[in-house]
């Protein structure tokens, strides 16, 4: 049963992590001919770390979810 719940859980933070990457992509789109003054640089890019590392956490999510269940602890 913890099996299954642990499962679903990471079904759920990948569903999440989706969303808020695309989220991010499209402020990204958003922004990108909009200059930070402090840095002279498009805002676009700088908002362009949520999307890489949604897409990045996802992938680790993905293995977690695909690896082989652990063994039960024996006592």
């Amino acid at each position: 049963v913890l099996n299954a719940f642990e499962r679903i859980n990471q079904v759920l933070v990948i569903v999440g992590l989706v969303a808020l990457g695309y989220a991010g992509w499209q402020l990204a789109e958003l922004t990108m001919d909009q200059t930070l003054p402090a840095l002279d640089v498009s805002a676009g890019t700088v908002y362009l770390a949520l999307p890489f590392a949604c897409a990045v956490t996802v992938v680790v999510h993905l293995a977690q979810l695909f690896s082989p269940a652990p063994a039960a602890a024996k006592e």
